[in-house]
């Protein structure tokens, strides 16, 4: 992780940045020549690894520059949009964090809030080095250019870091020059080896063995040799004897030296085949870092797509987390002007039916007086019907009976 601050202590005096910075537009003049009459000889897998350090290179170079400009805070000379906004995000956020610190300081302690502000904002700081270094990547010379302006001073550390790394690559385009046999030479002259590979081990000991045959067999054939050297001056001594001697020592030394064809034959067959075993190894173990590289670079670009991906659904989601919260609040303004509408209504509601409830006990009671008068006309009626009919029967009774004298009765009457 990187945090980016001005450096203090480190700062070397300006005698010795302008040393650096001509030393290091030489070295990059004379290195891009150098790079490019060896890139003519390396093949396809040493460019690509030679490409990535060149790449990871220029990302240092890139964060020894970026402090210059986050220091200064003075980002009018940046083009590019993004970059600019990059550069001024991650100010604000290493401006908290000191804030942070400073608070911290002062009070001696660190509750709990102040830890877990302080952790979310290192995850921020974080997030926001990533999205800077990814910007800043598209435009180096942007970011290089204006630590150049500011004349920032680099660190004795980050010059030597930087040179490290540029030695570092040199020695591996080197090392991705030399051709198989070179290398094969090399490794079997590096006898002490640390950790040796078993083939390798295998190898070297074929090669030992070899040369101790090798060894005895110029022995015995320099032995054999001044045997027949002697046997020919015995020869010399004796005529009769010397063609029997020289005849068993020829054969003799006929015989020794077909053995000894025979082994060397035999093993200069086991060396060539171990020879053929590592130069397959060695493809194959290319073909597969081949296979192995072409799928990390695979999955780099499909890490650098999801992530491009997550940014976009996070900003499209905040911002419809936005719009959501902008409708919530105009429903719930809406909701409260409803709210004091509803108990104006609810209290008129009250009196209507307040009055609908007295009405309807006075529309009661005015039936059940009417019912009390229907009931009571019914019995006068009722009453009045049985009067006139017993009445009417009277009549009818006495208009039936016969009528008396009146003479005695008016009489007694009187």
């Amino acid at each position: 992780m990187f945090i980016f601050f001005l450096p203090s202590s480190d700062i070397m005096s300006a005698n010795r940045t302008s040393m650096f910075a001509m030393t290091k537009i030489q070295s990059e003049d004379s290195q891009n020549l150098h790079d490019v009459s060896q890139k003519e000889l390396l093949s396809h897998e040493a460019q690509c690894i030679s490409s990535i350090l060149e790449n990871r290179i220029r990302l240092v170079e890139i964060a020894t520059n970026l402090p210059a400009v986050l220091a200064l805070n003075s980002v009018s000379g940046i083009v590019d949009k993004q970059l600019s906004r990059a550069i001024k995000e991650h100010q604000i956020l290493i401006n908290r964090l000191e804030a942070l610190d400073n608070v911290k300081q002062s009070d001696g302690e660190l509750d709990a809030n102040v830890g877990k502000a302080h952790s979310l904002l290192m995850k921020e700081i974080k997030n926001s080095v990533r999205d800077l270094l990814r910007a800043a990547q598209a435009h180096p010379d942007a970011i290089c250019g204006l630590g150049a302006e500011q004349r920032m001073k680099l660190g004795e550390n980050q010059y030597m870091l930087i040179k490290g790394l540029e030695k570092f690559h040199s020695n591996v385009v080197e090392k991705l020059r030399t051709s198989l046999d070179e290398e094969l030479r090399h490794i079997l002259q590096k006898q002490a080896s640390s950790s040796p590979d078993p083939e390798m081990e295998g190898l070297v000991q074929e090669e030992e063995e070899l040369a101790r045959h090798t060894k005895e067999i110029d022995a015995k054939i320099t032995q054999k040799n001044d045997e027949i050297k002697h046997l020919q001056h015995s020869l010399k001594v004796n005529s009769g004897e010397e063609l029997d001697v020289s005849l068993l020592a020829k054969k003799q030394f006929q015989s020794h030296d077909n053995l000894s064809k025979i082994k060397q034959n035999s093993i200069q067959q086991e060396i060539d085949q171990l020879n053929s075993q590592l130069n397959n190894s060695v493809l194959e173990n290319r073909k597969v870092e081949k296979e192995l590289q072409e799928k990390n670079d695979t999955m780099e670009k499909g890490i650098e797509y999801l992530i491009q991906l997550f940014d976009d659904e996070i900003e499209e989601k905040q911002a419809k987390l936005e719009l959501n919260q902008m409708e919530n609040e105009r429903e719930e303004a809406q909701l409260k002007k409803l709210e004091k509408t509803f108990s104006a209504l609810e209290v008129e509601y009250d009196q209507i039916q307040e009055k609908r409830r007295l009405a309807e006990e006075k529309r009661k009671e005015e039936i059940r007086e009417l019912e009390l008068k229907t009931k009571a006309a019914i019995l006068i009626q009722a009453c009045w019907r049985g009067y006139i009919t017993r009445k009417s029967l009277k009549n009818k009774g006495k208009s039936k009976k016969p009528k008396k004298p009146k003479s005695k009765t008016n009489k007694k009457k009187l």
